[in-house]
């Protein structure tokens, strides 16, 4: 067992306000929000563990760089995209297992076979208790105070909204920002820094810790480094202030040869000292991020509260009428995207037969150009010069046409999400219109919800591309080798001529038929995640909402109860006077309403009690604040 200093002053009263709040959300009805309040305070105030997230882009090196920090290949690593799943990499608590396991939410852990733990976080297998594959590592590989969580590429739709989901970037204390330097800072990226540091609430005062990595730098030149890191800073400026230091790194290296003396293995060396420094660091980091996290939990809470005290406010028939018109307005949000659905399939049509304009011409007018030079090439020309230039010529074209798709695909994907965002946001507000409610409503608030949304917005369009580009090198080799072949068989540079000539145009016809191909598959994933994820932002929206005013009409349902036992007893005692039972009953009806509404109020006077106590709670060690960060 671990042996935990006992808390400070300031640290015993976070733990006592997450308690408090844990109750509040199972008494509005949220056991989701009451369990996560009780783990993560748990995890930050008695564990004293520090939660490190390694977020980026699919095939940026995550997973290699978290197993270079370990020491050894323990996490699945390929050619391919291989994270698919949340993986929680720590110490056994109890010091005396390691290999891999299941987590369930309770913190309750089942042996896992190492094969169905790769399947699982390959994301090519699904819990369907919904556990988290874990990793337990010796000590001497990881600190017991610090766990390292290994995420899907952000830019994968069909697995990174499970992390997210999950709240993977709220419950991090540390953000490490993988980036991959020979591509460095996309328009995705951008925005997943801004979430991802939006989401930990800020990195002044929440106690969050960001560290930037610039990954796979052994693949750009020494001298072109200073300029990548200089582009960064200038392109972050206005997202992050304080100075900016990334570690260029080589996790391949690092891995394969620890000892290495490269400055970019080195870099990893670094990096992992900062990391495992923080884990001593728990009372200056934990308390801070204990104190962001629960209030923003008790701003979620109050917005609930004030849904189901207005609900309380009207009879039981009508609250479950307003139910009927939020489930209603879930409908009526179908039949919008429905005409959303269309939408994306009248686009994809679209892109499709411009791009297929653009084919075609591209065709004529490349074939137009190699004719006329095989028709006064040699030899060396034919061989050399033809084949390189035509292979060129496409590479550029295919450049174009993938940031001209990249583009119009983005365009389509923020137009999608506004559109749909504002037609539930509208049903919903128009379905809460009879309770009067007109703060900041619940479906809107939380962080992981608007995350969730952005990312996918930004993220998509770097899927579809990814799986574009891997394409392109196989497919313009069809065109240079045919030529080259055939060129080299013959004997005179008339007939090389000839055979080059006849060769051209099929070799072309076989290269823009892959490529056809390829933009029309890549239009038609992009569409399909599109459709997918449309309804799963807008009912994760509404079903909020639903949660709250069912939990208001339970309440109503139990307080009737009431009335019928006590009017079923004035009854009896007023048998003779049916005025008089009349109005008694009328009277009771409306103490019990007087009591339910009263203790609501009083739940809401306690979340604001609790909010202004962590508002105004001096942390003990807290750090005295840097006039400029330094941003890793």
């Amino acid at each position: 067992m671990l042996d935990l200093p006992a808390r400070p002053s300031s640290t015993s009263s976070l733990a006592d306000a997450a308690a408090r709040l844990a109750q509040l959300a199972a008494d509005l009805g949220h056991r989701d929000v009451s369990e996560a309040i009780r783990d993560d305070t748990k995890r930050r105030l008695d564990d004293g563990r520090v939660r490190v997230v390694v977020l980026g882009e699919i095939k940026h090196g995550k997973s290699t760089l978290i197993n270079a920090l370990l020491g050894d290949n323990l996490l699945p690593v390929g050619v391919v995209p291989t994270t698919g799943a949340v993986v929680a990499i720590r110490v056994d608590p109890e010091l005396t297992r390691t290999g891999t396991f299941l987590v369930a939410a309770n913190g309750e852990r089942s042996e896992l076979e190492r094969e169905r733990f790769e399947l699982l976080a390959r994301g090519k297998d699904h819990d369907q208790a919904g556990r988290t594959p874990e990793l337990l590592v010796d000590p001497d590989r990881l600190p017991a105070t610090l766990e390292l969580i290994d995420t899907p590429g952000f830019n994968d739709i069909d697995r990174f909204r499970a992390a997210v989901s999950r709240s993977e970037l709220p419950r991090a204390d540390v953000l490490v920002l993988v980036l991959d330097a020979t591509q460095v800072l996309s328009r995705s990226e951008l925005g997943l820094i801004r979430d991802a540091t939006t989401a930990v609430g800020g990195l002044d005062d929440s106690g969050a810790r960001c560290m930037l990595v610039i990954n796979r730098i052994d693949l750009v030149p020494e001298d072109e480094r200073g300029r990548i890191v200089e582009h960064i800073r200038t392109e972050l400026a206005s997202v992050i202030p304080g100075v900016l230091e990334p570690y260029l790194t080589d996790s391949k290296t690092a891995l394969r040869e620890p000892s290495s003396d490269s400055e970019a293995a080195q870099a990893v060396t670094r990096l992992r000292e900062a990391l495992f420094g923080l884990a001593g660091r728990g009372r200056e980091i934990l308390p801070a991020r204990a104190r962001t996290s629960l209030l923003r939990h008790a701003k979620l809470l109050g917005y609930n509260a004030a849904i189901q005290a207005r609900a309380l406010r009207v009879e039981h028939e009508q609250i479950s009428q307003d139910i009927d018109a939020v489930e209603q307005a879930m409908t009526a949000q179908a039949v919008d995207l429905a005409t959303l659905r269309q939408t994306i399939e009248d686009a994809g049509v679209r892109i499709v037969e411009a791009s297929e304009e653009r084919l075609v011409s591209f065709r004529a007018e490349l074939e137009e150009a190699a004719r006329a030079q095989i028709h006064t090439a040699d030899i060396h020309t034919l061989t050399q010069v033809v084949p390189g230039a035509v292979q060129d010529a496409f590479l550029q074209f295919v450049g174009h046409e993938s940031e001209r798709l990249r583009a119009e695909l983005e365009q389509l994907t923020r137009d999608l999400f506004a559109t749909c965002g504002e037609l539930a946001r509208r049903r919903l507000d128009e379905a809460t219109l009879p309770l009067d409610f007109r703060g900041p409503g619940v479906y809107v608030e939380p962080p992981k919800i608007l995350i969730e949304v952005s990312m996918v917005a930004l993220g998509l369009v770097g899927t579809v591309i990814w799986y574009f580009g891997n394409t392109v090198t196989g497919m313009v080799m069809t065109i240079a080798s045919p030529l080259t072949t055939l060129i080299l068989r013959e004997k005179t540079v008339r007939d090389a001529r000839e055979q080059a000539r006849a060769a051209l145009p099929g070799a072309l016809d076989l290269a823009i038929e892959h490529l056809r191909e390829t933009v029309t598959e890549v239009v038609l994933r992009h569409g399909l995640a599109l459709d997918e994820h449309l309804m799963l932002a807008d009912r994760s929206l509404s079903e909020q909402l639903l949660e709250g005013l069912r939990g208001a009409e339970r309440r109503l349902a139990e307080h009737e109860q009431r009335v019928a036992k006590l009017v079923g007893d004035v009854g009896e005692d007023s048998a003779g006077d049916t005025a008089a039972a009349e109005l008694s009953a009328k009277r009771l009806r409306e103490r019990v309403a007087t009591a339910a509404q009263a203790e609501f109020g009083l739940l809401e006077q306690q979340l604001a009690a609790i909010v202004d106590e962590l508002a105004s709670l001096v942390l003990d060690d807290a750090p005295e604040p840097e006039s400029s960060p330094v941003l890793h």
